[in-house]
């Protein structure tokens, strides 16, 4: 991963530790200021209740009740003018008073006193929990966070590097036509008394074609990439433009090109670039049969299938995908004037994708490769 997206998954992950950690650390203190709260009322309702308790002994003249520990309850009954005694409960604690009469018509105050340590130990041991589990969860949040951005952001850098591969190779490709024709000018300019103009003007004008192909070829992927192609969606007989891919092909070459298996298909999409499609399989073909390609087109449960057959190496399985990948040629022994730019496939299946289809590679039974479009019908669309 590169240092930008490394600093992106860095910045993410803090980011979403430090959200949920000040969100724990609040929660936290929320906590613990509720839990000392809730205890206290417990402990200020039960000397209340105790205290009333001891008002009603007091009324009736009956014994007061026994405290069972007098480190966390003191119960005093104080004549007017009497002062409340020193407890025996240590640390914090809570005091109610109230007034009643005896039996014999007296003031008593009745002084209840509890202990809150109890409480306080109990707050103590939420606190010291929160202490540990508020890093432990931030701990699992950021490597949680790491992880997820990790695995987020890999479709983004595997895309960066296909972005700069893409780059990089259409620069290569670019830079070869320019180079040559450059060259060719620099020796016209050194030596112009024996330049050929002809040969010069022919190279010149080949190069130019070359160069003009790679760029339609990318500018045709980026506009397919970005889903901003403009199909037109014409009633097209897939077949018509079969049969005038398989002409074109007899009359510039001397492959045996085969058309017998081609039946009536009708698609609905954009002629231009269902020809273009047609016609770069053709030519895909064409560059690695040894001597026969055969073309056949069926039309079954809503699908139009075009197979295009050659008899030529084939293409490992293991290797078929990567052939979609653009300027990806698989026969590094081939150069480039017969190799083309690696690009054809890769707009093959743009297109077809585009018409709702798409394509598979496999073995023909030729013995070469196997390229099959399936596109649905004009009636299948929707």
């Amino acid at each position: 991963m590169d240092d930008g997206l490394r600093r992106l998954r860095i910045r993410t992950t803090l980011a979403a530790t430090a959200v949920v950690g000040i969100t724990l650390v609040v929660a936290a203190l929320a906590l613990v200021a509720f839990v000392g709260r809730s205890l206290t009322n417990q402990v200020h309702e039960a000397a209340v209740a105790r205290a009333q308790e001891v008002v009603e002994l007091v009324a009736a003249g009956r014994p007061l009740p026994v405290t069972a520990d007098l480190q966390e309850e003191s119960i005093q009954v104080l004549a007017p003018g009497q002062l409340v005694q020193p407890s025996a409960i240590e640390g914090d604690s809570l005091m109610v008073t109230r007034q009643t009469v005896t039996a014999g018509g007296a003031q008593r105050t009745v002084v209840v006193e509890r202990g809150l340590d109890d409480m306080q130990d109990a707050r103590s041991a939420v606190a010291r929990a929160l202490r540990i589990g508020v890093p432990a969860v931030l701990l699992v949040v950021a490597l949680v966070t790491w992880w997820i951005a990790g695995v987020t952001l890999g479709p983004v850098r595997a895309a960066q590097e296909r972005q700069r591969r893409f780059v990089s190779d259409a620069a290569h490709e670019l830079r070869s036509p320019v180079a040559s024709m450059r060259q060719h000018a620099e020796v016209a300019v050194a030596h112009p008394e024996t330049t050929d103009v002809r040969e010069l003007a022919t190279t010149v004008t080949s190069e130019s074609v070359r160069l003009q192909a790679i760029v339609e070829d990318l500018l045709l992927l980026a506009r397919l990439d970005e889903g901003a192609l403009r199909l037109e969606h014409d009633e097209i007989d897939l077949d018509d433009v079969v049969l005038g891919e398989a002409r074109r092909l007899r009359n510039g070459g001397t492959l045996a090109i085969e058309t017998s298996a081609v039946g009536a298909g009708r698609v609905r999409g954009d002629a231009h670039y269902l020809e273009r499609l047609v016609g770069n399989l053709g030519d895909n073909a064409a560059h690695h049969a040894s001597a026969r390609i055969v073309f056949a087109l069926t039309e079954q449960d809503g699908h139009v299938t075009l197979a295009v057959d050659d008899d030529g190496p084939g293409i490992p399985e293991s290797e078929r995908s990567r052939v979609f990948e653009r300027f990806v040629r698989l026969d590094e022994a081939r150069d480039r004037a017969s190799g083309g730019a690696g690009l054809g496939l890769a707009i093959v299946r743009e297109i077809a994708r585009a018409h709702g289809g798409d394509i598979d590679l496999a073995t023909s039974p030729l013995g070469g490769l196997r390229a099959e479009v399936t596109l649905p019908t004009s009636q299948n669309v929707g």
